[in-house]
C-alpha cells in the first residue's frame, strides 16, 4: 500500500513541476482530472491487491 502512495506522491510532484510556470485556468482543469484519475488508479489498485491476497489466503 505505502508503495502506490509514494508512487502517486512522486507522480503528483511531477506534475506540479511540470505545469508550475503555465498554471492558468485551464491547466487548473486538467490538474484537478488528474488527481481524480490518480485517485481511480490507487483504489483499483487496493482493490486488485484486496483480491490477490484473497486468493494467496485460499491456496
Amino acid at each position: 500500500m505505502s508503495i502506490i502512495v509514494d508512487y502517486i506522491l512522486a507522480a503528483f510532484v511531477v506534475f506540479i513541476k511540470l505545469n508550475l510556470r503555465a498554471f492558468k485556468a485551464q491547466y487548473f482543469v486538467i490538474f484537478i482530472r488528474e488527481i481524480d484519475r490518480m485517485f481511480v488508479i490507487m483504489f483499483k489498485a487496493q482493490f486488485i491487491l484486496h483480491k490477490a491476497k484473497k486468493v494467496f489466503k485460499d491456496n
